[in-house]
């Protein structure tokens, strides 16, 4: 596992342990849902799942 995944599962453990809700940000594609889903987390968001849109008028 690279030191980067490391660092993101630390931290993710330490949010669970202190029931912290959280929002993953940054997810763009199927191995990043994966890997999210694999931590138990519940929230994300990111390019997987739309590009960002312009608010309603």
């Amino acid at each position: 596992m690279t030191s980067s995944k490391n660092q993101t599962k630390a931290t993710i453990i330490t949010f669970h342990c202190l029931k912290i809700k959280f929002v993953l940000e940054g997810v763009e594609d199927s191995t990043e849902v994966a890997f999210a889903r694999s931590l138990g987390i519940e929230y994300f968001q990111g390019y997987y799942y739309g590009k960002p849109a312009l608010p309603a008028a």
